[in-house]
């Protein structure tokens, strides 16, 4: 038998916008980190939009250099060059499950979505660890067992 359950309208109006506002996150800045240090009164930032790494990033690799973290390079990372195209999946996913108006839609897109933060995170986690541990041991400043985790 066919499965032919639909999603309420509110549901279908809430897969939409998510599907617009996953759309907008490709354009927009995803994450901002703010740095404060003495010698820079005003702070650095770090700009992480769905494509690339921006703001004070030349300042702040050469600062992470002498504790020998490697730079920061947006081609470095293969996120850089494939969320955009899963972001884009995504809000048409959204969009479309929204005019469907099909729940299993709704729970193939909603558990897709859960799965895709969570590698996300993990995914992010494991190369700030790999900068903040994996330093340079020639670096000009080394404290013996220090790590650096974001």
């Amino acid at each position: 038998m066919k499965n032919t359950a639909t999603t309420t309208p509110l549901s279908r109006i809430l897969s939409i916008i998510a599907g617009l506002l996953i759309a907008v996150a490709i354009f927009v800045p995803l994450w901002r980190i703010e740095l404060d240090a003495p010698q820079y009164p005003e702070g650095l930032a770090l700009i992480i939009s769905a494509n690339n790494i921006g703001g004070d990033v030349n300042t702040i690799n050469g600062l992470n250099h002498y504790i020998g973290m490697k730079t920061l390079h947006t081609e470095d990372f293969i996120e850089f060059t494939i969320l955009p195209y899963i972001l884009a999946a995504f809000a048409l996913l959204f969009s479309i499950t929204g005019v469907a108006g099909k729940r299993f839609l709704l729970v193939i897109a909603t558990y897709a979505f859960i799965i895709f933060g969570i590698l996300s995170m993990v995914d992010f986690y494991q190369w700030n660890y790999n900068y903040g541990h994996n330093l340079n041991p020639d670096a000009a400043i080394r404290v013996p067992g220090m790590a650096y985790q974001p």
